[in-house]
């Protein structure tokens, strides 16, 4: 690298040539003025699962719709969510059909799975007396997982094989 000369010494202002460096001044491919590169993110320490889950299940006192309450963090947290997508913070409105639309979607591969099975051992078998006799323990254990699960979000839908009777307090 020299300075450009001329019979009177360096050039004021000059600067020297740079070969790595284009005409514009930013720098060549390939060529980088730090040989480590771009220093790396630093990390959050990684937590075991049960780190995780013991402060998500952690009790935390909070007020709700102006009442104290005592809800667990990953409820606080949700609940936190739930305000501020009210308040029109459309990222979190976004996160929350996100969620929503994921679980539709898993409650209808249930829904899905419980009449699936109900057809093929219940209704499309010939030989079927009643649900104790004619299913396998294995078999009524999942169509009774199954149906409670759906029955909890669709209550009243999916009691047929669970042993529940609705009674007209239920129904009015």
């Amino acid at each position: 690298m020299m300075l450009e000369e001329d019979e009177n010494g360096p050039e004021v202002g000059s600067k020297p040539a740079d070969l790595n460096r284009d005409a514009r001044g930013r720098w060549r491919k390939g060529h980088c003025p730090n040989p480590k590169g771009r220093p790396r993110k630093k990390r959050f320490k990684n937590y075991s699962p049960s780190d995780v889950q013991h402060f998500a299940n952690t009790q935390v006192e909070l007020m709700v719709n102006g009442q104290p309450e005592t809800l667990d963090r990953r409820a606080a947290l949700l609940n936190k969510i739930f305000e501020s997508a009210m308040k029109g913070r459309v990222s979190q409105q976004r996160y929350l059909m996100g969620l929503f639309e994921k679980k539709d979607a898993e409650l209808a591969e249930l829904r899905h799975q419980y009449e699936r099975f109900l057809h093929e051992w219940v209704l499309d078998n010939p030989n079927f007396k009643n649900f104790d006799d004619s299913l396998s323990h294995e078999q009524q254990l999942i169509l009774l997982k199954l149906g409670a699960t759906l029955n909890h979000y669709y209550p009243g839908q999916f009691t047929a094989f669970l042993g529940i009777e609705e009674s007209e307090e239920d129904v009015g």
